[in-house]
């Protein structure tokens, strides 16, 4: 890699968010342990996210059953009913 590409990837995200690697690049260089132990530790925590995302997309699901028995409007105005 180029010094100012170096220096770019430097300037432009914070150092937790980049890991560089000697070889390889766009995961093709997935098949090494260490880049796959860094994608893992990446991606760890994302199911905690991922549980809220469920738990508000289970709100907005019980938005819509209510509105199909006729209690209340949806709360989000692009809420649809099929």
């Amino acid at each position: 890699m180029a010094a100012e590409d170096f220096a770019w990837i430097e300037n432009t995200f914070a150092p937790a968010n980049v890991t560089l690697f000697e070889h390889g690049g766009h995961l093709g260089n997935l098949s090494q342990p260490a880049v796959q132990q860094a994608v893992l530790q990446a991606l760890d925590g994302l199911g905690a996210i991922q549980n809220k995302s469920q738990a508000k997309a289970s709100l907005s699901l019980d938005d819509v059953h209510s509105t199909q028995l006729g209690e209340q409007e949806p709360s989000h105005p692009h809420s649809r009913t099929y």
